[in-house]
């Protein structure tokens, strides 16, 4: 029977495949309950595994926020200087083209008309320089998905080999240093019923000394009415007052 290493953390110095002996139960290891909702393993809740997606996503951000912050500037900043190179580009061959065609309307009505081109022609072909310049932008934009991959497949990082000593072994404090200073647990005694007198208090569970015993029970005794039969009165050899016999009057 092969064991899984304990939920969440893997034990580099246990093997996978480490089995049970079933001639010494003492080598077996229990599946610990859920540390969230407390439910049995075999139940197989899925609470232990939202709660450590949450916990990498908050320990991703702060410790890669920065990291992923400058990659994403350098990403940016790379992507659209190329976008705005190509655009450049194409608007420089798109306005040679222009001047290439004015230059044409010119000589054409000099040499028909013998005079300047027609303001017509001149608008014509300014309005389709300026669809030209508009769809070498819309072309150049539409590679920044492509730019966007590119720039982000150049950058490298390095994964920590599972043989560094970091790794094996983490700098990191032992669970029995962060043991919390264990609080005394309170214990609430509930009311009697209306009839009895005492008063509501909290007992600890520590031992109290004998002085503080002591103490303690005398405080009771007075809170007692006179008469009324308790189990510590008779530990301290006090039984019920009885009644004054009557007097005798001549």
């Amino acid at each position: 029977m092969n064991i899984p290493p304990p939920f969440p953390y893997n034990n580099p110095y246990m093997p996978h495949d480490y089995k049970i002996n079933q001639d010494n139960p003492m080598h077996t290891r229990p599946d610990p309950d859920c540390a969230i909702c407390d439910q049995p393993a075999v139940v197989q809740c899925d609470c232990e595994a939202t709660v450590l997606e949450t916990l990498t996503l908050e320990a991703e951000h702060k410790v890669m926020g920065a990291v992923y912050s400058k990659m994403r500037d350098w990403v940016n900043s790379h992507a659209r200087d190329y976008v705005l190179n190509n655009f450049y580009l194409l608007a420089d061959r798109r306005k040679e083209s222009h001047m290439m065609n004015i230059q044409q309307l010119t000589l054409r009505a000099a040499h028909i008309y013998n005079a300047m081109p027609h303001p017509s022609d001149i608008a014509y072909a300014e309005a389709e320089y300026k669809r030209g310049v508009d769809a070498d932008w819309k072309t150049s934009c539409l590679r920044y998905p492509e730019v966007l991959e590119y720039f982000y497949g150049l950058v490298n990082i390095t994964l920590p080999s599972e043989n560094d000593k970091d790794v094996r072994e983490p700098p990191l404090r032992s669970s029995s240093l962060l043991r919390r200073k264990r609080m005394p647990k309170i214990r609430q005694v509930e009311n009697m019923e209306d009839g009895d007198h005492r008063r509501r208090r909290h007992s600890r569970t520590r031992e109290r000394p004998n002085n503080e015993h002591r103490r303690h029970r005398e405080r009771e005794r007075e809170r007692e009415p006179i008469g009324v039969v308790h189990p510590g009165n008779v530990e301290y050899g006090r039984g019920p007052i009885p009644p004054s016999p009557p007097r005798a009057y001549p």
